[in-house]
C-alpha cells in the first residue's frame, strides 16, 4: 500500500486513510525511507548467535548490564557480584580483566569514562562505587538510598557529576563541591 494513502498515526486505527499535503518529492523520499527501514529490519531478522561470552558460569549468575567501549570491548557486571571486561579480539572465552564487589551484591549496572574509571551500582542501599581499571580495589564509595534499600537501577557519570536513579529519587553527586 502506498504510503501516500495509508499512514499510521497514533490517533489513527491503522490503515485509515490520511490526507495530507504533500510535495510528490516528499512523498518519494519518505517512501525511500520506508523501503531502507523495511530492508534494516529484514537484516537484523536474520541475525545468528554469534559466540557466547564466557563459560563454565554458574547458574544464576545472569547478566545486567552491558556496556560497549570499543567495537571490540566491552563491560559486563551482573548477579554473580563482578563487573568484567572483555576484549574480543582476544578472546571470547575468559575476561581480561575483573572486579569483584567487595560485599557480595549483584551489580545492576555499570559506566565507563571511556578511559580509566568505573562506576557501578549496587543491588543494596543505592550503593553507587568508583573504580579505576589499573587497580583491583575500589576507589571510593557512595551509599545513596539508607535507610531504605534499593537498586540503583541506572547510572551515567562525568569528571563532574554522577547521576544515579534509585526506586524513589535521581540522586546527583557534584565531584567540584569542596
Amino acid at each position: 500500500m502506498p504510503l501516500h494513502t495509508s499512514v499510521v498515526c497514533p490517533h489513527l486505527e491503522p490503515g485509515a486513510p490520511f490526507w495530507s499535503l504533500l510535495l510528490r518529492e516528499d512523498l518519494e523520499e519518505l517512501e525511500k525511507a520506508q523501503r531502507r527501514a523495511m530492508g534494516l529490519m529484514g537484516a537484523v531478522e536474520g541475525g545468528q548467535l554469534e559466540t557466547c561470552l564466557g563459560t563454565d558460569f554458574h547458574r544464576g549468575a545472569g547478566v545486567l548490564d552491558v556496556l560497549y567501549e570499543t567495537p571490540f570491548s566491552l563491560l559486563s557486571c551482573g548477579y554473580d557480584t563482578y563487573i568484567r571486561y572483555w576484549d574480543l579480539r582476544a578472546s571470547t572465552r575468559k575476561c581480561v580483566l575483573e572486579w569483584e564487589e567487595p560485599h557480595d551484591s549483584a551489580l545492576y549496572c555499570v559506566r565507563s569514562d571511556g578511559n580509566h574509571m568505573l562506576a557501578s551500582g549496587s543491588s543494596y542501599y543505592g550503593v553507587v562505587r568508583l573504580w579505576d581499571k589499573r587497580q583491583s580495589r575500589c576507589l571510593q564509595s557512595f551509599s545513596l538510598s539508607s535507610p531504605t534499600s534499593s537498586p540503583v537501577y541506572c547510572l551515567r557519570f562525568n569528571t563532574t557529576h554522577l547521576y544515579a536513579a534509585l526506586a524513589s529519587a535521581l540522586h546527583v553527586l557534584d565531584f567540584t563541591a569542596p
